[in-house]
């Protein structure tokens, strides 16, 4: 407890910073996004795929679904 504040973590912990640091690669590339990708079975990424290409075409104003 801080400040009258309840943290779940630490604000000062270190190894906040570090578990973060380690989810992107030198590129930028979120890894912990590859690997819930890869731990899902292959259809179950085609489903998340459609549900993300659905909800993108929502934001397009005459985006057509076949």
């Amino acid at each position: 407890m801080h400040g009258g504040k309840h943290w779940i973590h630490d604000p000062g912990d270190a190894s906040l910073a570090e578990s973060q640091a380690a989810a992107f690669d030198e590129a930028g590339v979120d890894l912990s996004l590859i690997d819930w990708m890869l731990s899902l079975s292959p259809l179950e990424r085609l489903e998340a795929m459609e549900a993300h290409g659905r909800s993108l075409a929502s934001l397009i104003p005459d985006a057509r679904s076949d």
